[in-house]
């Protein structure tokens, strides 16, 4: 009898943890579906691309270009790279993609997070959640001094300031 209920409880657990999991996972729907490609944004009084402002011990300016999906109302940050514009742009790279792409803390209809970004320079790496601006109606993400932790900690952290652009123009609902 003891082992019956302890399996009941065992598996009750597993129900309900599932049944969280799952939940969690639907608070948000980004739309549209499908693939998504991520660039630097055109600044329409020169024509030219708004380029992303790196700093983790010497500044870089460079463009952004990338590709993403959103199948079943998530979304994800499955390519990035780094287009030269500064010297150094070549010396930066993204790994551990794909990167989950979520409102930031899961509520706001302002700010997303794209989730455990690591990031290999010249001058040390950095890895841990990148937030920023969004806006709704452009899809555009803005960062603004946002910064990802140094990895290992204690060196500089990595400051990201500059516009990403969606294309389709990316939006997501909370319910």
């Amino acid at each position: 009898m003891m082992k019956r209920l302890l399996a009941l409880s065992v598996l009750s657990a597993a129900v309900a943890t599932a049944g969280f999991a799952s939940s969690a996972s639907a608070m948000w729907t980004f739309s549209p579906a499908g693939p998504v490609t991520l660039s630097s944004p055109i600044d329409p009084g020169t024509g030219s691309p708004i380029p992303l402002q790196l700093f983790k011990g010497i500044p870089v300016s460079c463009n952004i270009s990338g590709s993403g999906n959103i199948a079943s109302g998530l979304a994800s940050v499955t390519s990035l790279s780094l287009v030269p514009g500064s010297f150094f742009c070549f010396a930066i790279s993204f790994a551990g993609l794909p990167y989950d792409l979520e409102p930031a803390g899961g509520v706001s209809l302002t700010s997303v997070t794209l989730k455990d970004v690591t990031v290999t320079a010249i001058t040390g790496n950095c890895r841990g959640d990148l937030t920023g601006d969004f806006d709704q109606a452009t899809g555009i993400i803005t960062f603004n001094g946002a910064t990802i932790p140094s990895d290992p900690p204690g060196g500089a952290d990595c400051v990201v300031t500059g516009p990403v652009a969606t294309s389709p123009a990316i939006s997501y609902t909370i319910p």
